[in-house]
């Protein structure tokens, strides 16, 4: 095994390890929010109890500039408080299933723009998400 061998190994080991803390991390905070929210604002607020820590894995992985993490944390802070904020009582308006099923894809394109490393033009990194997305849904 080379140097190179086992730096790439290395590389790997850790990047594992750094994957699985924030897996568990993301898993905590869904159990804290099934705990301490009531089913209405656990339903709104799943996804953002969960994607905020893959897209911190991301964030750790691609180095992406602090500009574009800025951003992207306020559309995730932006998405969180109007699910908080906005009055789902009417019993007739289909509103919080539409924002329970529209709440995990923008905050998926949200991480996205996190896996691509904040790069913005067309290019291998998006087919690289795309291809990603494909792979996690299955």
């Amino acid at each position: 095994m080379t140097c190179s061998d086992q730096e790439e190994t290395s590389r790997l080991s850790r990047d594992l390890w750094v994957a699985i803390a924030w897996g568990v991390v993301a898993a905590l905070s869904l159990r804290a929010g099934m705990t301490w929210l009531g089913t209405e604002q656990f339903v709104r607020l799943a996804s953002v109890l969960v994607l905020p820590w893959m897209a911190a894995f991301f964030v750790w992985k691609r180095n992406v500039p602090l500009r574009t993490v800025g951003i992207m944390a306020a559309g995730y802070v932006a998405t969180a408080v109007l699910l908080v904020a906005y009055p789902f009582t009417d019993e007739h308006s289909d509103t919080l299933l539409l924002a329970a099923i529209h709440t995990p894809i923008l905050l998926w394109l949200l991480t996205g723009v996190l896996y691509m490393g904040g790069e913005s033009r067309p290019g291998r990194r998006r087919m690289d998400f795309i291809r990603f997305t494909g792979e996690w849904a299955v």
